[in-house]
């Protein structure tokens, strides 16, 4: 059974903008944002769709997240780094949108990734990107804390 997304990923309500995991492997993610009158961002009945990098990046983190809860350690921090070909097939979401982010990773070295993202629609794929994170070990964060 796969965890709530609250208990795979380093953000707190309200900033939790993924609603939940759909499926996984130990490389690969799908989750699923349903956009909905409470739903981060909204203005005027709309998400810009450039908010869609933060879906892109809370599902690599739900992807670490999961790899995290399989060796039972706690869920640590990263950051988004960047992006490339980020490509943005609409301007905004609407109320009653279901989008499905998937993301492939491409590189890991326990650190640093490279990530290949998509969402879609109704299956049609409405944004890509790849997406480049940083996940700092404890020796790092200990060293980035005494600076």
């Amino acid at each position: 059974m796969t965890p709530d997304i609250n208990d795979l990923i380093a953000h707190e309500a309200p900033m939790i903008l993924i609603d939940r995991v759909i499926d996984h492997t130990e490389e690969w993610i799908e989750t699923e944002v349903v956009i909905t009158e409470d739903t981060p961002f909204l203005k005027g009945g709309q998400v810009p769709s450039y908010v869609v990098i933060e879906y892109m990046a809370q599902s690599i983190a739900a992807l670490s997240g999961l790899k995290a809860h399989a060796k039972q350690e706690e869920i640590k921090i990263g950051f988004l780094l960047g992006t490339r070909k980020l490509s943005l097939q609409r301007d905004h979401f609407a109320i009653g949108d279901v989008i499905r982010v998937e993301a492939k990773s491409l590189y890991d070295d326990g650190s640093m990734g490279s990530l290949d993202c998509l969402a879609k629609i109704a299956g049609d794929v409405i944004a890509e990107a790849r997406l480049n994170v940083y996940q700092p070990n404890e020796e790092e964060m200990e060293k980035e804390g005494s600076q």
